[in-house]
């Protein structure tokens, strides 16, 4: 039974960390299509929202992960040091979209759009690769 409420908080703290991964550069993109460029406040706002929201997401994500992981007895699964590497990517795209806030935020900077439509991508391609791994547990 405790099983099973650790997993449902793995789970939705990943969907809130996971949710703002994709929100936050899908904002920022469209910041960077606005051609008057007063976007100063809204990439702040954004900042806040990722560091409030997605900072203690990422936390509650791994620390009930790693529950899961010694609750469950996944120690020994073939596939999960491949899942934790997927998972320390996203971690650390995380990281490069906080930095990457900041820098735009403290230096006023345009909005380089290029760099999240990339972090986008790898957002996609390192979610569904974790997924993957735990829904059908190749190997």
């Amino acid at each position: 039974m405790i099983y099973d409420f650790v997993k449902i908080a793995h789970i939705a703290s990943m969907v809130l960390w996971m949710g703002l991964a994709f929100t936050v550069p899908m904002v920022a993109l469209a910041l960077a299509r606005q051609a008057d460029g007063g976007h100063q406040t809204a990439i702040a706002a954004l900042r806040q929202a990722h560091l409030r929201l997605g900072g203690p997401g990422i936390v509650a994500t791994w620390v009930f992960g790693l529950a899961l992981l010694s609750l469950g007895g996944w120690f020994n699964a073939p596939w999960m040091p491949t899942k934790i590497i997927f998972v320390v990517f996203l971690s650390g795209l995380h990281g490069a979209l906080s930095g990457h806030l900041k820098k735009i935020a403290w230096a006023g900077d345009g909005v380089p759009a290029r760099f999240f439509k990339i972090l986008l991508l790898l957002h996609a391609a390192g979610l569904a690769a974790v997924l993957a791994l735990v829904v059908l547990k190749p190997f």
